[in-house]
């Protein structure tokens, strides 16, 4: 679990990334996650690109995190880790 601070500096350093352009996760990674999981692949492509870039993605939705727990958490999780 991490806290505010990190996932702040974390949001920070992904917007500094991603202020020149987008960020191509790569169909191969994301079809890897949908075929092991029940997550729509929109869902997917949003882990795959956080695994990619080394930041957890913050969700709200349930399926999401329960497939991805070592991955995905939610806001509540984040702020818990204070």
């Amino acid at each position: 679990m991490i806290g505010l601070a990190r996932a702040s500096a974390s949001n920070r350093s992904a917007e500094a990334e991603l202020v020149h352009g987008e960020r191509d996760v790569g169909a191969t990674a994301v079809m890897g996650l949908v075929a092991k999981s029940a997550c729509s692949a929109y869902d997917c492509e949003f882990v795959a690109l956080a695994k990619s870039m080394g930041y957890p993605p913050v969700t709200e939705d349930a399926r999401t995190v329960r497939t991805f727990p070592e991955t995905a958490v939610t806001i509540d999780e984040l702020l818990a880790g204070q």
